[in-house]
């Protein structure tokens, strides 16, 4: 391929170069952020499945949101003239 050099070059180019500190910072923190958000969804999963409220309440959440699409078959099938 006649660009294989050229990409060699810039593929050299950029391994030979230096993240900032500033980047680095910045992915440590994404990092440690994303890590935050997860125990929190562990935290209230926990706390769902020892509540009987909150799991019956997830459940019907569930059962409503998965319904919506029947229902919406159902109102235009209501609109249809065969």
């Amino acid at each position: 391929m006649a660009d294989e050099p050229m990409y060699d070059e810039w593929i050299a180019d950029r391994r030979a170069a230096e993240p900032s500190r500033e980047l680095t910072d910045r992915v440590m923190a994404a990092v440690e952020e994303r890590d935050v958000q997860h125990k929190r969804y562990v935290r209230l999963a926990d706390r769902m499945n020892e509540s009987r409220p909150a799991r019956w309440a997830a459940c019907l959440a569930a059962l409503l949101v998965g319904s919506l699409p029947f229902l919406f078959v159902a109102y235009v099938a209501e609109l249809l003239v065969f």
